[in-house]
C-alpha cells in the first residue's frame, strides 16, 4: 500500500477488498461482523483505559470495509450520504441538536430532509479525494461539541455511542436480510459505526495521521502473514484480549537468561520461570493475571540484588519493558 497511498475511501475499500477479498469470500458476513464486534470491543476497552494505539483503531476500521464489500456497500458513498459536510437530523454544518432536540433548525417538511442532503451529497462528491484525514475533519466540523464532552467527562458517551451503532448495524444487516430493511438502512449504519470511530480517534488525540498510520500498518501486505493477498488460515488473527501464551514465553525466556548471568539470584528467578511454564501451559487468565502481578512485585525487589554488568542491565530493560506490557493487558 505505501508505494501507492490511497487517496479516497473508496481506495481504501479497494485495496483492503484485493488484500483479504479471497480469504473473506470463505467467511458469511456473520463471521465478518464478528471480527467487527470484537475489535470494537477491545478499541473501547483501551480508549477508557487511556492505552489505545493506532493499531486499535485500524482494526476495526478494515473489518468494517470487509464487511461493507461483503454487503456490497460503498463506505465512501454511505459516509458522505449520511455526513455531507451536516448533520442528519438538524441539518447543520455544525450540529444543534441539542438545541432543536434532533429536528431541523430551519423549518422543512421531514420528506424533503433527505432531498436537502442528498443535494450536498452531490455538491462534495465530485471534488476533492476523501481520505481519512479529509472524514475527520468533516466529523470534528460538524460535531465539535463531542470533543468538549469528551476534555470534561471521559470517552464513555462516544464509547457507549460506538457500541450502540454497531449492534444496531448488526440488526439492520439482519433485517435487511429478510426483506423488512433496505439496503440504504444498512448503509447509514456502516457511516454511523464509521463516524464514532473517528470521532473516538479525535477524542484520543493520537496526535498522527491516520492516513499514514494505516498505510504503515499493512505496507503492502498483510501484517499477520506478511503475503499479499493474505494466506491467514480461518482464526488466525492475533491474539488481542485472551491470554496469549507467546508473550509469557518471550518473559520466561528472558529470566532464564538472566538466570545464567545471576547465579545468586538463581531461586526467585526459579519461581517465577515456574509461574509464567504454568500460564504457558493453561492460558488461563486468572493464573496469567496473578503470574504477572507476582513477576512485578517480586522482580522490583531483587533486581537491586543483581550485579550491574553490562549485560544484566540490558536484560532487566528487556524484562521490565516485557513486564510493563503484560501489566497493561491484565490492568
Amino acid at each position: 500500500m505505501k508505494h501507492n497511498k490511497p487517496k479516497s475511501l473508496t481506495e481504501y475499500q479497494q485495496y483492503f477488498e484485493n488484500l483479504y477479498g479471497n480469504i473473506n469470500n470463505e467467511r458469511d458476513w456473520v463471521d465478518i461482523y464478528g471480527y467487527l464486534s470484537r475489535t470494537t470491543g477491545y478499541l473501547t476497552r483501551s480508549v477508557i483505559k487511556k492505552t489505545a494505539i493506532a493499531q486499535d483503531f485500524i482494526r476495526p476500521i478494515s473489518w468494517l470495509f470487509a464487511l461493507s464489500s461483503k454487503l456490497d456497500i460503498s463506505v465512501e458513498d454511505s459516509f458522505l450520504k449520511k455526513f455531507p459536510n451536516s448533520c442528519p437530523y438538524c441539518i447543520e454544518p455544525v450540529c444543534c441538536c441539542f438545541k432543536t432536540n434532533k429536528k431541523p433548525k430551519e423549518e422543512i417538511l421531514p420528506y424533503k430532509i433527505k432531498e436537502k442532503q442528498a443535494e450536498r451529497y452531490d455538491a462534495i462528491s465530485r471534488f476533492g479525494d476523501k481520505n481519512f484525514e479529509w472524514s475527520l475533519r468533516n466529523i470534528s466540523g460538524i460535531y465539535p461539541n463531542n470533543e468538549v464532552i469528551w476534555h470534561f467527562s471521559g470517552p464513555w458517551m462516544t464509547c457507549s455511542k460506538l457500541f450502540e451503532e454497531v449492534a444496531e448495524l448488526h440488526e439492520a444487516i439482519d433485517k435487511f436480510n429478510i426483506g423488512s430493511k433496505s439496503k440504504e438502512n444498512v448503509e447509514e449504519e456502516v457511516a454511523d459505526v464509521l463516524a464514532w470511530i473517528l470521532s473516538a480517534w479525535i477524542g484520543s488525540n493520537t496526535g498522527t495521521c491516520l492516513d499514514d498510520e494505516i498505510v504503515n500498518y499493512f505496507y503492502d501486505e498483510c501484517p499477520v502473514c506478511n503475503v499479499n493477498p493474505c494466506e491467514c488460515k480461518q482464526g488466525d488473527a492475533r491474539i488481542q484480549g485472551l491470554v496469549d501464551p507467546s508473550k509469557f514465553a518471550e518473559l520466561r525466556v528472558l529470566f532464564e537468561e538472566l538466570e545464567k548471568l545471576s547465579p545468586d539470584a538463581s531461586s526467585d528467578i526459579q519461581e517465577l520461570i515456574t509461574s509464567l511454564k504454568e500460564v504457558e501451559t493453561t492460558q488461563d487468565e486468572v493464573v496469567a493475571t496473578a503470574a504477572i502481578k507476582d513477576v512485578e512485585s517480586k522482580f522490583q525487589s531483587f533486581k537491586a540484588k543483581l550485579a550491574t554488568t553490562e549485560d544484566i542491565t540490558k536484560k532487566l530493560a528487556s524484562i521490565g519493558k516485557s513486564v510493563m506490557a503484560l501489566l497493561g493487558s491484565f490492568a
